[in-house]
């Protein structure tokens, strides 16, 4: 298996603190499907092939999840 990137392994360490570590391709699946949901949804074209996400709107998603 590749090494993570030091932020994917992060995503994954924070995300196993809740989970059993039976879990673990579950869990990575549904961070990465999280996080391709999250930028779809605020994703913006600025032209040029050039795309920009608001993080200002990913950290809002996340947090309305905590409150959740």
């Amino acid at each position: 298996m590749n090494k993570l990137s030091p932020a994917a392994q992060t995503a994954l360490e924070r995300a196993m603190e809740f989970s059993s570590p039976h879990f673990r391709q579950l869990v990575r699946q549904m961070i990465g499907e999280a996080l391709r949901s999250a930028v779809a949804h605020t994703q913006q074209h600025r032209g040029n092939d050039v795309w920009t996400c608001d993080a200002d709107e990913l950290l809002a998603i996340a947090a309305e999840l905590e409150a959740h």
